[in-house]
């Protein structure tokens, strides 16, 4: 979900259903709920894709995902298109980014740019299948621009994860950019759920199996906080409280420039959580899928900075 300034509105697009099949919906939320627009053109229905707000342009930029991903009938999708509030159109451009399975996509206030973090040119295999781990390599940069993708090198930083739970954000009252993300495996060790003590998965002070960095717009840096969050459903910047918040089960974590901070407040744990930070209301939107119960349903809450408000159930 991308909040889109010029609208006042949280834009979602995509994803798959129960069986894996991708979606091409486009839907907008505001305070007066969800709702699905039918744009005259619009990207292919896909996952696992990178999407973010160009201030420059003024519109929502989507890259690349994939189709059946990790599945039979799995296939890349590598193209740019751009949503101007009412529909999309695509975006042309002669390089296009070296896939990474859900590549993270933000705009950074401190170079000016929409960044991309991806593999570098030529790095890795293209997958058959889907299965592609890209474990062992680094992330770089590559540029949105007028003339469309251009690379922009590689810093020494985090370490490629083929893990859909990451996020690279702007921390708040900074020009800086916080990357997280949380891989809970060992190689091929099986990860049970929940995860039993002292054997593969067991991570209580979720540092085992986490990485934080944070970039200035030229350097990253690893950070060595005394806990993290123990999953990276959705990491989020709230301006609100001036921090980076992470939603992880039935917790909200925040950022403090040194550590990671439980809040105290629980609040509704759901599968495939994805958030926004929707300033015309001041609260971070989160949606994701209430599992309990023989149909899950969606749900709609609010983070006020102190507890959750369920705005919408389905």
């Amino acid at each position: 979900m991308v909040y889109y300034p010029p609208a006042k509105e949280i834009v979602h697009f995509g994803g798959t259903d129960g069986a894996g099949h991708g979606l091409g919906g486009t839907w907008v939320f505001n305070r007066f709920g969800w709702k699905q627009l039918h744009p005259a053109a619009s990207p292919s229905a896909r996952s696992q894709y990178a999407m973010a707000y160009d201030p420059k342009l003024g519109e929502i930029i989507l890259y690349g995902g994939c189709t059946y991903c990790g599945a039979p009938g799995y296939r890349l999708v590598q193209d740019t298109w751009a949503f101007n509030g009412t529909t999309w159109h695509e975006l042309r451009s002669q390089h296009l980014p070296t896939y990474e399975p859900s590549p993270l996509l933000a705009w950074d206030p401190a170079t000016s740019a929409l960044e991309l973090l991806a593999p570098p040119p030529g790095w890795g295999p293209s997958p058959p299948n889907g299965d592609f781990n890209s474990n062992g390599g680094v992330f770089g940069r590559w540029v949105w621009g007028t003339s469309g993708w251009h690379w922009d090198g590689t810093t020494p930083g985090p370490p490629l994860l083929f893990v859909q739970a990451s996020a690279f954000v702007p921390k708040p009252g900074s020009t800086g950019m916080l990357f997280f993300s949380y891989q809970p495996y060992s190689g091929t060790c099986p990860v049970t759920s929940p995860p039993v003590k002292h054997e593969c998965g067991w991570d209580p002070t979720g540092l085992t199996y986490s990485q934080t960095w944070t970039w200035n717009g030229s350097v990253f840096s690893k950070e060595h906080p005394k806990r993290a969050p123990t999953s990276s459903q959705a990491v989020v910047a709230d301006p609100h409280v001036g921090r980076v918040i992470a939603v992880a089960g039935s917790r909200v974590w925040d950022w403090t420039g040194a550590t990671w901070h439980a809040m105290p407040s629980k609040v509704p744990s759901l599968g495939d959580v994805i958030a926004a930070y929707d300033p015309a209301i001041g609260d971070v939107i989160v949606w994701g899928m209430q599992t309990t119960g023989p149909h899950p349903r969606p749900v709609t809450w609010a983070w006020n900075g102190k507890g959750p408000i369920v705005i919408q159930t389905h």
